[in-house]
């Protein structure tokens, strides 16, 4: 070793504490790179479920009130197609998808019965369609069991 060698350099002037502290870097870098990547992987999923809670309670919301002003004027059997038809064009939305926000909110009436699954708002489109309660059930249970994707569109929404 000369004068102006540390202990830890070899012949060669270089540093095997340096080398292991830029491999120790690089691997602690590597890790947090991982551990961000996983962390905005769960945020992005907390999103979406907001987003697909926000999107259920809404549906059901406007199906709701669809429903009461529709059953409110039962008695004149004309009145309820027109008023949709105005609805939808004074809102900007399909008289489908009004129709689909009061049907859901006639199949699932209580919000705590939503809550209790984690499904979307196009899995709900889907299930309320099925013909009996019991139906619906054997999906909603499978959809849960079998974690069936979550289908995103452009088109899913309430709206």
């Amino acid at each position: 070793m000369t004068a102006r060698q540390s202990p830890d350099q070899d012949e060669k002037g270089s540093s095997d504490r340096h080398a292991l502290t830029c491999a120790d870097k690089y691997t602690r870098l590597h890790s947090t790179a991982g551990q961000i990547h996983i962390t905005l992987n769960e945020g992005k999923d907390r999103a979406q479920q907001a987003v697909e809670q926000v999107k259920i309670r809404t549906g059901r919301e406007i199906g709701k009130s669809l429903h009461g002003h529709l059953l409110k004027y039962k008695h004149r059997a004309e009145y309820g197609k027109p008023v949709v038809a105005q609805l939808a064009d004074d809102l900007g939305l399909h008289r489908r998808r009004l129709y689909e926000m009061q049907t859901f909110h006639r199949t699932f009436p209580i919000v705590r019965s939503i809550a209790q699954f984690n499904l979307s708002w196009t899995h709900y489109l889907k299930i309320i369609k099925l013909p009996s309660p019991e139906t619906r059930e054997y999906y909603i249970k499978r959809t849960e069991e079998h974690h069936w994707m979550r289908p995103r569109s452009a088109t899913s929404h309430p709206g």
